[in-house]
């Protein structure tokens, strides 16, 4: 079982900063479903900002079924009570909300994942990692409570750290809101990394900063035929979303099929 070690350097300039203010160094974990990594959910909040901050983390995992809505900035709250879950078993939820201890299947990824079976209307995953010595969600259906069927997740040895002033442990992320620059740290083959904050407000894989040269870029037009069809594709697919939501909450979904994301 594989342990992880992150250390955060961060710049004196920025610490008092961060305090006063309350920013908070925040911290996620990968799981992939439908070959999309998602970073959705804190894992760990530093409410108190510190030249080094140490975050670690290991290859111990829980699994739960919540009702929740995906949200951000809101708590993950599981319905049922998180089960030990390992690669290449599955978890299920039936529709009076009764689950049973995870078991090795088939249709599990068999090396690097597990498989989630809802049989309730509508249900949401939960996600548990080992962080910071404690059990805590690092993951939830980002487009959940999804219908009747199954989803695969698949952990991955990567992480991302940012500042914020409204998320904390155990909250949901959306990727629209992280504000400023996160850091994205891949881990794969290395289980120990160190990132640096620096004095000029950017992260850095070396204490000395090294700012490649950017090209400027031409701002984009909010009234351009693009910005408008991607506006109009957007507000097509929040309401298909809604209306497929509402056919899952008045039991009119057809079941026939399995939901992938």
């Amino acid at each position: 079982m594989t342990k992880y070690t992150l250390t955060v350097h961060i710049s004196q300039n920025w610490i008092q900063q961060f305090n006063d203010r309350g920013w908070k160094l925040c911290f996620a974990t990968a799981v992939e479903t439908g070959g999309r990594a998602n970073y959705n959910v804190v894992a760990f909040a530093a409410k108190k900002v510190a030249d080094t901050v140490t975050i670690e983390w290991e290859e111990k995992y829980q699994i739960a079924a919540s009702k929740d809505q995906f949200a951000d900035r809101a708590i993950v709250t599981p319905e049922t009570d998180p089960q030990p879950i390992e690669f290449g078993q599955s978890f299920s939820v039936d529709d009076s909300w009764t689950t049973q201890p995870a078991s090795p299947d088939e249709r599990a990824p068999r090396g690097d994942g597990f498989l989630f079976k809802n049989h309730t209307r509508a249900a949401a995953c939960v996600a548990y990692k080992v962080v910071q010595g404690r059990s805590t969600p690092v993951y939830i259906s980002p487009d959940g409570p999804l219908p009747r069927g199954q989803e695969f997740l698949v952990p991955r040895p990567k992480c991302k750290v940012w500042f914020s002033l409204w998320h904390g442990t155990e909250s949901m992320v959306a990727s629209k809101s992280f504000a400023g620059e996160d850091k994205e740290v891949d881990l794969t083959g290395n289980p120990n990394a160190e990132v640096w904050y620096t004095e000029s407000g950017r992260w850095s894989n070396s204490e000395h900063e090294v700012v490649a040269p950017q090209q400027p870029q031409a701002a984009a037009d909010p009234w351009s035929d693009a910005a408008f069809e991607e506006d109009e594709a957007s507000r097509a697919e929040d309401k298909a979303f809604q209306d497929e939501m509402e056919k899952i909450i008045n039991g009119g979904w057809d079941e026939g099929e399995d939901f992938k994301p």
